[in-house]
């Protein structure tokens, strides 16, 4: 499967595998839950909460925006936010097994938390797993890259940078853009995320020390106490700042 291929079917595919992952989850946690004598949660209680319960969680991952950025720029943070929005779905199980009357909806509190351990598990390593093929086919089909952080409005960036010619030219792949302008944090520009203001900076570049420049777009608009934030962050972790007209060829 090309990388092409799996960007154009990026969302279709995992919400499938997250489908089958969900599945998986709630059969190993039956199935354990099943080695007791005391067994109160029947076959036919399964057969009609499974696809409700696979269902939650796929309406959870698509609120909480899941499956809005791309895995190949998935991270720790995406991490901390499945685990934490992952309880979502198990709190309305945990509410239907206490206050419903119906015993089919009565999941066992065992269940519940073992489900929600295997899916999260599932979750996260199914994104690692495609995090890493993406970056391992990118390094094979271009060869050794320098990573590099764009800094300036996004709308500036789209004006004057056509990003797949910016990285051929120059041999690099863009990991992150940084802006002032609050409503495009969180967001995408041609599947590179905007992760937020110049005060994120370390947190991206800790956790990548293959990052080795940042490129500031408009470099003459950007305010002086930015630059200087900007530069005494890049000089922590040896990083060269340069103008965008440094790599204008």
């Amino acid at each position: 499967m090309s990388i092409r291929y799996y960007y154009k079917h990026e969302r279709k595919t995992i919400v499938l595998v997250d489908c089958i992952v969900v599945l998986v989850a709630i059969s190993f946690a039956y199935f354990i839950r099943a080695q007791y004598s005391d067994v109160i949660f029947t076959v036919q209680d399964a057969a009609i909460l499974f696809p409700w319960l696979v269902f939650l969680r796929i309406f959870s991952n698509n609120f909480f925006e899941h499956y809005s950025i791309s895995l190949k720029m998935f991270d720790n943070r995406d991490m901390m936010s499945i685990l934490k929005h992952g309880i979502v779905p198990s709190a309305i199980l945990i509410l239907f097994r206490i206050l419903s009357p119906y015993q089919d909806l009565r999941m066992p509190f065992s269940m519940i938390v073992m489900e929600y351990c295997f899916s999260m598990l599932g979750f996260i390593a199914v994104r690692l797993h495609i995090n890493n093929y993406l970056q391992k086919s990118d390094d094979e089909t271009i060869g050794y890259r320098k990573r590099i952080i764009l800094y300036g409005e996004v709308r500036d960036i789209e004006r004057l940078i056509d990003i797949g010619y910016f990285c051929t030219v120059n041999r690099c792949e863009i990991v992150g853009i940084f802006t002032s302008n609050p409503l495009f944090w969180q967001n995408e520009l041609q599947q590179i995320r905007v992760y937020g203001d110049e005060t994120k900076l370390r947190d991206l570049i800790a956790s990548d020390d293959r990052i080795s420049e940042i490129c500031l777009i408009e470099e003459n608009e950007i305010s002086e106490k930015r630059r200087q934030f900007i530069d005494n962050e890049a000089r922590g972790f040896l990083l060269a700042v340069n103008p965008l007209e440094s790599y204008m060829r």
